[in-house]
């Protein structure tokens, strides 16, 4: 929500504040990806503390597709139909490239410990929100990867190409949802950050993307880095990426959402934006 409102608060307040009501089923993109965020939570929660390796891909992958049809019926893709049998095709296929890419990573420093975290939610399972002057911040975390040293690793699984992002264009987009879960990842699980990933699901042979702290590099080098998205000093990311945050919370809390739209870049082709032609007898002064 606070990147729709930092690319637009139109966008955020159309979409967020709004909240219209989505007439049929959610897009069969949004149910793959959630079949694939349940499928792998449920998969590597079931071999806490470790990757599969060239001895037992097989047997994960047999475990995958045993996942892949129990989850389905939960994530609107169970029935019978060719549509549905072609998507979870789709998710075995591509679940199954990327568990084969992990079996392959060597030298491994850092390993899953926690699996779809959730804070600031209702019930026990969440911990609290995370409270960042004046403001509280709730999300998701796919998966903790962490180390003997107690640093820590974000990653945040991505099914479809829209949200995969380099450093380079977090920052130039304001992209905050890692540099948040970082802070989470300090603030409740205790843990240095490291690196905060994005993971290609959707084409399992490209490399991680996003921030990693320089030092903790070689540490992670069997994920495929790109040297570009090394940064000396990810403490100030992270606090950078918090600031701008806590100015849009602010003015979202104050119901602000005049913007110039020469900022907003995609304002005009946002589904909620009317098409307008002034009419040839208008005059801008009148």
């Amino acid at each position: 929500a606070l990147e729709a409102f930092i690319e637009c608060p139109y966008k955020w307040f159309f979409e967020r504040a709004m909240n219209p009501v989505r007439f049929g089923p959610d897009p069969e993109a949004m149910a793959k990806g959630n079949l694939i965020h349940e499928v792998l939570a449920a998969l590597y929660a079931s071999h806490p503390g470790q990757l599969p390796d060239t001895d037992t891909i097989d047997r994960w992958i047999d475990e995958m597709g045993s996942l892949v049809e129990d989850l389905a019926g939960e994530c609107d893709l169970g029935s019978d139909s060719a549509q549905h049998r072609i998507q979870r095709q789709q998710v075995n296929t591509e679940l199954a490239r990327f568990l084969r890419r992990e079996s392959t990573r060597s030298q491994t420093r850092f390993i899953p410990t926690e699996f779809e975290q959730k804070f600031g939610f209702d019930g026990d399972e969440s911990k609290p929100a995370l409270e960042l002057g004046g403001w509280r911040l709730r999300g998701i975390i796919d998966r903790i990867d962490s180390d003997p040293d107690r640093n820590g690793v974000v990653l945040d699984y991505k099914s479809g190409a829209s949200s995969y992002r380099t450093m380079a264009e977090i920052k130039r987009e304001g992209k905050v949802q890692l540099l948040l879960y970082l802070k989470a990842l300090e603030e409740h699980w205790g843990l240095t950050p490291a690196a905060g990933l994005y993971i290609p699901i959707f084409a399992a042979k490209k490399a991680a993307r996003g921030l990693v702290a320089e030092d903790h590099a070689p540490g992670l080098k069997d994920m495929g880095l790109v040297s570009r998205d090394f940064t000396p000093d990810l403490e100030e990311e992270i606090e950078r990426g918090v600031a701008r945050a806590g100015e849009a919370a602010e003015k979202i809390l104050r119901g602000e959402i005049a913007h110039d739209p020469s900022e907003c870049l995609n304002h005009f082709e946002h589904a909620g934006v009317p098409d307008w032609t002034p009419d040839p007898g208008f005059e801008a002064n009148s």
